[in-house]
């Protein structure tokens, strides 16, 4: 009984943090993105700035903030996506790609802005307005990189097994497929927040069990247990959601929200390009952002005011 509650006290803060503020970071490690959102929401509100007046993507938004995630499809993502899949099957000179069979993946080495400004118009006319909605503020994009997903291996690895990105709570994933994504190609799929919640509890002291019998764990060792524990949790699990299409849509979904993607089945690949976004005080500096890129530096970003 004592050893119990001990152990529940050690995971206290993970807990808190995880209702609260919707990571695994740590409730004092996690608070500080969220008292920044906090100000962002403030600034926003005293600048007057209209918010998204298309209604669907105001549904949209409604959805995302009740369930975690939310998929348009429109004339902007087609568009865009249609532009993309074109300039890359003529092989242009500056798009360099380099294959990691390790991860199942062949991965677009120059920067994905400054490569396809055809993304802006993605910006402007879909994030922005959908991201001023969800986070009632400016947004700022941390990184962005870009990928074909291939099935170099027999089985799913990394991100194509189920997991959580255990970054801030406050961090929108957005996954653009410019020629879309069909289950065959590997597309995303994830639980909401909901069910996320309890199982990143759930796990949290599964992991805190097996660390009291091997402390001496590794990181690869947790890695794979909690894998096992999502998919052992969520087989026949109903709320599963995985949203497919055949042209161009892109996928927001929380951080937090347990989901798996990216594995295809022979003979098929999937082309996305991954975002990951925050509230920030500043509104967009597309000029520079594809001008210089928003290259992935770093899994998160250390100071909310990035």
């Amino acid at each position: 009984m004592l050893a119990n509650l001990r152990s529940e006290l050690a995971i206290l803060p993970q807990i808190l943090s995880i209702r609260a503020n919707r990571s695994t970071f740590g409730y004092r490690n996690s608070i500080k993105y969220h008292k920044y959102h906090d100000r962002c929401r403030s600034a926003f509100a005293k600048s007057g700035k209209n918010r998204a007046v298309d209604p669907v993507l105001k549904a949209k938004a409604a959805e995302f903030l009740d369930e975690g995630a939310a998929f348009i499809e429109n004339d902007h993502t087609k568009t865009v996506g249609a532009q993309i899949v074109e300039r890359i099957n003529s092989q242009p000179a500056n798009l360099r790609w380099e294959a990691d069979e390790a991860g199942n993946q062949i991965k677009l080495t120059s920067d994905v802005l400054t490569s396809f400004p055809e993304l802006r118009v993605l910006s402007e006319n879909v994030l922005e307005p959908f991201l001023n909605e969800v986070f009632g503020s400016n947004y700022k994009i941390f990184l962005s990189v870009m990928f074909k997903s291939v099935a170099f291996d027999d089985s799913p690895i990394g991100s194509q097994i189920w997991h959580s990105d255990g970054g801030p709570g406050t961090c929108v994933n957005i996954i653009y497929y410019p020629g879309g994504a069909r289950a065959e190609q590997g597309a995303m799929e994830l639980l909401p927040w909901s069910a996320s919640r309890k199982l990143l509890i759930g796990c949290a002291r599964h992991v805190r069990r097996f660390l009291q019998r091997s402390p001496k764990a590794s990181k690869a060792d947790i890695r794979n247990l909690k894998a096992e524990y999502y998919a052992d949790q969520i087989d026949g699990m109903l709320n599963v959601t995985r949203p497919v299409s055949d042209s161009g849509a892109v996928l927001f979904f929380r951080n937090n929200c347990v989901h798996k993607g990216g594995f295809p089945e022979p003979g098929n690949e999937r082309l996305a390009i991954i975002f990951h976004a925050y509230p920030h005080m500043d509104p967009p500096d597309y000029d520079d952002w594809f001008a210089n890129g928003r290259p992935k530096t770093a899994p998160y970003p250390v100071d909310p005011h990035f």
